[in-house]
């Protein structure tokens, strides 16, 4: 028998197996998910992936030019170089940030909204605390302007960015100032440091003793043929788009979701 999920209630079963199996009871950060939609996609944030529109060494550039030509469209520049790529993340531009979500209905979404293909597609899970313990030794998820995060920032020079990255491995953060789409997905996220690999790779050949133990994280995989039913089935349990994007665009998106025959004549129980 397939151990890819089925439906809804075969996710949420998965998703209560994580928390018992790392036994995340009595603490103040749950479990993270992120959604993708082919399930043999790593955990590679945009800067890094390949191929790619942008080199990596070219981030400052990107910071640079954004912070300067920005400021008519912003109501409050950030204070923080790490606050200048929350911004650049939510508008587009590639950045070192991977998003997450504490949502793990919201993840499911993200992973089956898209189902234009019968490939598998996937739900990852990580504990952040495993991640930071190993990566930056604090059990905890810090804001942005947190000194311990300070290596995952490009290097200041003065007024401008910096063009180097001390930090190695990805660390998990929250975002200082969140916009409503970011309130209503839970949104956080993880910042990678200069290594490009995937954050799954980079965790399942990390073995480090010294601060606790491996990184935890692991994959969900959702059967192919079954996304358009678990688009209704989250339909049904009010996980739509006008849920994840509070606004017209995401209302629209789901009015026309509702009278589509996509949601008419999908039969599932």
């Amino acid at each position: 028998m397939s151990n890819k999920i089925q439906d809804l209630s075969g996710f949420v079963a998965a998703v209560e197996r994580a928390y018992r199996d790392w036994d995340c009871s009595g603490r103040t950060t749950g479990l993270w998910f992120r959604g993708q939609s082919q399930a043999s996609w790593t955990l590679v944030p945009g800067l890094y992936r390949q191929p790619s529109r942008v080199r990596p060494e070219y981030e400052r550039e990107l910071a640079r030019d954004f912070r300067l030509r920005s400021g008519a469209f912003l109501r409050e520049a950030p204070s923080h170089g790490l606050e200048w790529l929350f911004i650049m993340q939510h508008y587009g531009m590639p950045t070192r940030l991977l998003d997450w979500t504490e949502g793990h209905l919201f993840a499911l979404y993200f992973a089956v909204a898209k189902h234009n293909s019968s490939e598998d597609a996937a739900v990852w899970v990580l504990d952040p605390w495993s991640l930071n313990y190993n990566v930056i030794g604090v059990h905890s998820v810090p804001l942005a302007d947190h000194s311990k995060l300070r290596d995952h920032a490009l290097g200041s020079e003065q007024d401008t960015f910096g063009r180097d990255i001390k930090a190695t491995h990805p660390a998990a953060v929250r975002p200082p100032s969140a916009t409503p789409r970011i309130i209503a997905q839970k949104g956080t996220f993880t910042i990678h440091g200069n290594l490009p690999a995937g954050l799954d790779r980079i965790a399942n050949r990390t073995k480090r003793k010294t601060r606790g133990g491996k990184i935890r994280i692991r994959r969900i995989v959702i059967e192919g043929t079954q996304k358009t039913k678990l688009v209704k089935q989250l339909y049904w349990a009010g996980v739509t788009e006008a849920v994840l994007f509070p606004d017209l665009v995401g209302l629209c998106g789901e009015i026309s979701y509702r009278y589509s025959d996509e949601h008419l004549r999908c039969k599932c129980p």
